[in-house]
């Protein structure tokens, strides 16, 4: 699949990290440590889904919800927050283009598990095709930390645009 960078600089540049994406033994037993060493509290993403995960890109409906969760772990201080950012991480055919509704947004949290939707449809000249999009926190609140995801799939989606 044939990668095209539309997300901003930010997630592009946390993608170029090696241990983010590792895939050799020593680098994940690096990360496992790092993980593990995360003071708390902590906020850090669990899941991210479309849905529906499949739209038609000539009928209703031409819109789908991604829902990020994200987990803040540990006693929160006064009003816990991270700034969540959504984008095309890929797609195929390359080209292909959505509209995020809110591609950054500032997300307060509360203990536990949080879930976050952004709307987005395909872009009038939009290809069929899949779409990879991805999320990630960053700027948390004083006194919050973020924890990378305990895999880089949990922070992935794919959204098909189907002729149907």
């Amino acid at each position: 699949m044939k990668k095209k960078f539309l997300i901003p600089s930010v997630i592009g540049l946390l993608l170029l990290n090696p241990a983010f994406f590792a895939g050799d033994a020593r680098t994940e037993s690096r990360s496992a440590r790092s993980q593990e060493e995360v003071p708390q509290p902590w906020a850090q993403i669990t899941s991210v889904i479309v849905e529906p995960s499949t739209i038609p890109k000539m009928q209703e409906p031409k819109a789908a919800t991604l829902v990020v969760q994200i987990l803040l772990w540990g006693t929160p201080p006064p009003d816990p927050g991270v700034k969540l950012e959504v984008g095309t991480y890929s797609s195929h055919p390359p080209d292909m283009n959505v509209k995020y509704e809110k591609p950054t947004t500032q997300v307060p949290l509360h203990q536990g598990v949080n879930a976050v939707k952004v709307k987005l449809e395909p872009a009038p000249d939009s290809k069929t095709g899949k779409i990879n999009i991805i999320a990630i926190i960053m700027g948390a609140s004083k006194g919050l930390n973020i924890k990378q995801p305990d895999s880089p799939e949990l922070c992935q989606a794919e959204l098909t645009i189907a002729d149907q």
